[in-house]
């Protein structure tokens, strides 16, 4: 029965790394075409998150996101947040750049999860509405320091106000 249960979450692993590899390199070809470079880091990016086991956080904060763009019709802010230095994210819309080529140094996630607490940020305005959002989603919502928390199984992600918007 161990044996079931240990096969089982191997599985599962397997198929939510698919599923993330064929949405970061639809993704990037949808947005930047045939771009060998950022398809390596990403594949490169790919195996770190699967080592580190972080594959279903990055699955959902893409739906987190996607839930928030298709319900309130609002995008996290580019170039700002923990998330921008990740091809995984830009290529599954969790982040965006205003310049893919002045992408610099790819994002260690080994860092964001020692920091544990990564920033996801929303124009001002919006932050109340979005976290209301989250909570009837079913989403595990707190606040920290003023600040609105969602927890996944190793990240935490605040939703940052940026006062420019």
């Amino acid at each position: 029965m161990a044996k079931n249960k240990k096969d089982n979450a191997v599985n599962k692993q397997k198929i939510i790394m698919e599923s993330l590899t064929f949405q970061v390199n639809w993704g990037l070809k949808k947005l930047y075409g045939n771009n060998e470079s950022l398809n390596g880091l990403a594949t490169a990016e790919l195996s770190v998150i699967n080592e580190l086991g972080l594959a279903e956080d990055i699955v959902m904060i893409k739906n987190m996101v996607d839930d928030i763009r298709k319900t309130l019709g609002i995008n996290p802010i580019a170039d700002k947040g923990n998330f921008c230095k990740s091809v995984v994210a830009i290529g599954l819309e969790i982040a965006s750049v205003s310049d893919i080529a002045q992408f610099q140094i790819p994002v260690s996630w080994q860092e964001m999860i020692d920091q544990k607490i990564v920033k996801l940020y929303y124009p001002t305005d919006n932050i109340n509405d979005i976290a209301a959002l989250l909570k009837t989603k079913g989403y595990n919502t707190s606040t920290y320091l003023g600040r609105h928390i969602v927890k996944l199984n190793k990240l935490w992600i605040s939703l940052d106000r940026d006062k420019n918007c």
